[in-house]
């Protein structure tokens, strides 16, 4: 049975399996994405291929749009199935049973009669934030579309109101009321029900305060007053509300609203499956209908830029006619300001965007602001929450950088100038960029990667952490060896000996079997002099004898996987596959080049791109692919260094040769396997190479040439934990005396979602005082649940605490939770001296910093428990990275922590300080536990987190392992989800 998908058009699109998992990878191309939106959109649900092409690649010549299209059918059916999407003649449509968007499901249900279900579905505007470049009519389409939608779903939000009323249940017409304002604050007919309703819902005061609220938005807009209707209703709540205070009864309060006024009522009746969404959700949710051109996100493109100041204008015309005719329906189109628009549509679309990690949305989106409202305070604070600063660089100057996301299609790009680009911004996340410079050859990289700590993206070691820039070195034609990209040279330690390596030259491809043809048709199997000697099993074997093992299917010289001494035909650009090392290096002599050493090898890939390298690489599979058809980049710019076929190095480890990367029929695991290694004359199926070009010192060349003594492994953690009577020795070095807290708020802070309180109270050590930066949630209810954060190892060198949290944890507060974060001895302002490094493991320096800061987290909980809008019987512990290692001690000495998410979880070597080694604490934690790990995390090897998962003494059924593809980091919208559900799981749901 086919598998079933779910297309979501409303808001950022995406595509979800049965399992509810966003599916990344080819499929979620921007093209193939809008592929998709015009067939689910398409009249009758069918779509002519001349139609398709005319909106998507309406610049292409007739036969290049029809050859883009046939490619992205193949590529969704690939991914969906061959009979995702069905051929009638020249016509193409989606296959229900196995591709819903939820745009049909909303037009079912109202074509139903189910309003509710429909506004469930609705959230967001049509493809919110999409754009096409250089295809105009399709952003129209997508524009009168959305206006269609959302114009349907402020009806079925109407209809959910006056059902509600028509039965008396004013408290849930309120709600729905509510939504509908929120949608379209300008809209003096959806103002003045909502006031009628808060009237009958026995809220005049909230009534009174939205015809304040709204008076002095159009007041601020327009210049103009509101309806005659609304200033009469406000007029005679005024004077129920004196004559109520005259005869003695209580003043309602013009802020507090009655609990019958509720924002999520329980819609009665059949609609009571759904609740009226909150104003902010509304808001953020559908935008407001006053202005359908300010509803996605402005296209890179004069035309769209253009499109939206006419109707700007047209919409600002209608407002004004429609003020100046006075009317009892007064219901207009306003337009927005570009502040207005800023602070109610783009704001909340930015922090929705920042919840699913979906930076480049949000990145879009603010560039877009920073030209609408160049100066926004807010803007400056959210910039670093989404990007990085960077400088770029080029050799010579002058080159024009263009970037794009990693996984955008070739064709688009977006100018960032010419270089030197100082101090720029671009988002989180991975991206390409592509140098280009008259009389060079271009020059693309990749860039970013997911650990968001830093503020700025320098030269860093990619292998662990990041892709930072370097100074980009432009090549002429004649410099640069056809089909090479440069790698730049590098320092390298092998045993005592620190090497300078040089730039050197590396494949932008797999070698082909095109290629390699010439190689066979040359002879090269004949000429000895091209061969290194052949040893089998331990024997040399003669020349002539060893050709007989180097043969095809058919027995003739060739790869083992040709036949008659040719390729299948149609496979010229495909990798050559099932060569020995032996013939891998005969080739590479043949051409005048060499297999790269396994230390260049891994110099051109980087494990901080495996997130999003390895979906984009051939894993898995049943077949090579062509290496033309690639997108899978690494970050010097060469394809299919995982995956596809595996790649013979010049390396060796005893007799056998390494051969790196994983083939299409290996898991991603193969390709973080730094020294998988085969006998020389192993011919499998999946082996294949590219070549170098490299100009190291002779000394050099010769030192890194030499076989590897053993494979490399790092150490396990396999010291047992110690015993309880031992352990309760160590605990001791934690007490400590609760004398009085004394504390102070120093700065109250807020923010559009929290609330930032600065305390100070005694330390539990000495004459200090302890900091806690406390974050309380704008929209929960009190009293909070509370997450305790101890951060990474990056905050002994970081200053700004606000910023650290607003980039890592701010999704807690976003639920509705409190979050305690305290500024732990040696970290941010509570630095010691001048000193900005963490203490080095095993030392005693190491062991008193642990011990003091897991005093700061216990005086924390102790605070805490003096405050009436914090649950203390819900107080959580997040752990990150130095948090995963000092936090099972921390977790052992306090009963009052209920339940544990430890992000990136390892045992590092503490042996000569057993009181805070993890080892011993973990046993002793017994909380339900979420952990996580990267599978290709260069710091914590895979076997060190299983140790540590298996070390902690919570029961199996209350700890969970989640083990996702990166490296010291987890992808943020994984980590969100597992995280929010496992603290609703123990702690319980918070009220919003």
């Amino acid at each position: 049975m086919s598998n079933r998908f779910n297309l979501r058009l409303f808001g950022s699109p995406s595509i979800t399996g049965e399992d509810g998992v966003a599916l990344g990878g080819p499929a979620a191309q921007r093209h193939r994405l809008a592929l998709l939106a015009l067939l689910a959109l398409a009249p009758a649900g069918t779509s002519s291929r001349d139609r398709l092409v005319g909106y998507l690649w309406p610049e292409s010549e007739v036969d290049r749009a029809r050859h883009l299209l046939k490619q992205a059918v193949y590529h969704l059916r690939r991914a969906f199935g061959d009979d995702a999407i069905l051929s009638a003649g020249d016509d193409l449509r989606l296959n229900p049973e196995i591709l819903t968007s939820d745009v049909a499901l909303f037009e079912d249900a109202l074509a139903r009669g189910d309003p509710a279900e429909a506004v469930a579905l609705f959230r967001g505007p049509l493809l919110d934030g999409f754009f096409l470049s250089d295809a105009a009519e399709f952003d129209r389409l997508i524009e009168r579309e959305r206006e269609r939608l959302a114009r349907a779903y402020a009806e079925a939000l109407e209809s959910l109101a006056h059902g509600e009323e028509a039965v008396g249940n004013v408290t849930a017409a309120v709600g729905w009321w509510r939504a509908r304002a929120a949608q379209d604050p300008y809209d003096s007919r959806v103002a003045l029900h909502l006031m009628q309703a808060l009237e009958a819902s026995g809220n005049r005061a909230g009534a009174l305060q939205h015809a304040t609220n709204h008076a002095r938005l159009l007041q601020e807009e327009f210049g103009i007053r509101s309806a005659p209707e609304i200033e009469a209703l406000a007029d005679r709540l005024r004077r129920t509300r004196v004559a109520g205070a005259a005869s003695g009864s209580a003043p309602e309060s013009e802020h507090a609203l009655p609990a019958a006024a509720s924002v999520h009522p329980e819609p009665a009746g059949a609609r009571s499956h759904v609740a009226p969404p909150a104003p902010d959700e509304a808001l953020a949710g559908s935008a407001a209908m006053s202005s359908p051109a300010d509803l996605a996100v402005d296209p890179p493109h004069p035309q769209a830029a253009g499109r939206r100041r006419a109707a700007r204008a047209r919409y600002a015309a209608t407002a004004l006619v429609a003020a100046t005719l006075g009317a009892s329906s007064f219901w207009f189109l306003g337009r927005d300001t570009d502040r207005r628009w800023f602070l109610d549509q783009a704001v909340p679309r930015i922090e929705k965007y920042l919840d699913v990690a979906d930076w480049e949305s949000a990145y879009a989106l603010a560039r877009q602001a920073e030209r609408r409202v160049p100066d926004a305070p807010e803007l400056a604070e959210l910039w670093p929450r989404l990007s990085w600063r960077v400088t770029i660089e080029s050799e010579p100057a002058g080159a024009t950088v263009y970037r794009q996301r990693y996984d955008a299609p070739d064709d688009q790009w977006e100018r960032l100038g010419p270089t030197p680009l100082d101090d720029i911004r671009i988002p989180y996340g991975l991206s390409r960029i592509r140098l280009e410079l008259p009389g060079y050859r271009p020059l693309i990289r990749a860039l970013g990667g997911a650990h968001l700590n830093w503020t700025h993206l320098t030269p860093t070691n990619a292998d662990v952490l990041l892709v930072g820039p370097e100074t980009y070195r432009l090549d002429r034609e004649e410099t640069l060896p056809p089909d090479k990209v440069r790698v730049p040279g590098w320092t390298l330690s092998i045993g005592a000996d620190t090497l300078r390596l040089r730039d050197f030259f590396l494949g932008r491809h797999e070698v082909t079997n095109a290629e390699y043809k010439a190689f066979v048709d040359a002879g090269g199997y004949r000429r000895a002099d091209l061969w290194d000697p052949i040893v089998v099993k331990g024997d040399t074997v003669p020349f002539a004898a060893a050709m007989a093992l180097f043969v095809d299917r058919t027995g003739r010289p060739a790869p083992s996987t040709w036949e008659a001494g040719d390729y299948p035909h149609g496979e010229g650009d495909f990798p050559v596959s099932g060569v020995s090392w032996y013939e891998a290096a005969a080739y590479a002599r043949f051409v005048g080049q060499e297999l790269s050493t396994a230390h260049h090898w891994q110099q051109a890939l980087a494990n901080a791109m495996f997130p999003w390298l390895l979906p984009a690489s051939n894993f898995g599979g049943e077949r090579a692919r062509r290496v033309t058809d690639s997108r899978a980049m690494s970050h010097v710019g060469a394809y299919d260094m995982t995956g596809n076929v595996r790649e013979w190095t010049a390396s060796a480890i005893g007799e056998e040769r390494i051969i790196l990367g994983g083939s299409w029929n290996e898991p991603y695991y193969a390709a973080g396997t730094p020294d998988a290694s085969a006998p020389p004359d192993d011919r499998s199926a999946g082996n294949g190479f590219r070549l170098a070009l490299t100009g190291d010192e002779p000394a050099i060349a010769a030192r890194i040439r030499e076989p590897l003594a053993a494979r490399t492994t790092v150490s396990p953690i396999e010291r047992p934990p110690v015993s309880d009577v031992v352990y309760a020795a160590y605990s001791r070095v934690f007490d400590y005396d609760r004398g009085p807290l004394d504390p102070t708020i120093d700065a109250v802070d807020t923010t559009r979602v929290w609330i930032r309180e600065r305390v100070q109270f005694a330390a539990g050590y000495g004459a200090e005082r302890m900091l806690l930066h406390l974050y309380l949630p704008t929209a929960g209810t009190p009293p909070y649940q509370t997450v305790v954060y101890w951060p990474g190892w990056d905050t002994f060198a970081l200053d700004d605490a606000d910023e650290y949290f607003a980039k890592l944890v701010d999704f807690i507060v976003k639920s509705g939770r409190a979050v305690a974060f305290p500024i732990y001895r040696g970290t941010f302002e509570r630095r010691v001296g001048d000193v900005r490094r963490r203490p080095e493991f095993g030392s005693a320096e190491y062991r008193d910093n642990t011990i003091e800061t897991v005093k700061d987290l216990r005086r924390t909980i102790d605070y805490l428990e003096t405050r009436s809008d914090i649950d203390h019987d819900a107080i959580a512990f997040f752990g990150y990275s130095w948090g995963g290692v000092n936090g099972p001690a921390a977790m052992a000495q306090e009963p009052r922590i209920r339940v544990a998410v430890i992000n990136i979880g390892l045992l590092p070597p503490m042996a000569a300080t057993p009181e805070v080694d993890p080892v011993n604490a973990l046993p002793r934690v017994r909380v339900p536990t979420l952990m996580f790990s990267g599978e290709f995390d260069p710091m914590v090897p895979t076997r060190n987190s299983q140790r540590y998962f298996a070390l902690l003494g919570t029961p199996a059924d209350r700890k969970r392992h989640v083990v996702a593809i990166g490296g010291h980091f987890i992808p943020r919208h994984l980590l969100i989800g597992e995280t929010l559900e496992w603290l609703d799981t123990h702690l319980g749901r918070v009220s919003r």
